[in-house]
């Protein structure tokens, strides 16, 4: 049976913009997207070294 290509067609919502009014909430939204950054580069050297950590442990086992 195939599959009807008829139905509600999806609406997506326009993505709502962020535009700074003065210079603090520029000085601010710098701020933010700094902080949110550095998160992202701890959690990358995080699981980084999980994975080091990881391979390091297989690589010292011995095979079957």
């Amino acid at each position: 049976m195939a599959k009807s290509t008829k139905g509600a067609k999806r609406i997506k919502a326009a993505a709502a913009l962020w535009v700074p009014g003065t210079r603090e909430e520029v000085i601010e939204g710098i701020r933010l997207l700094g902080d949110a950054q550095r998160e992202l580069v701890r959690a990358e050297t995080e699981m980084n070294d999980a994975i080091g950590d990881i391979t390091a442990r297989y690589a010292r086992s011995p095979r079957a």
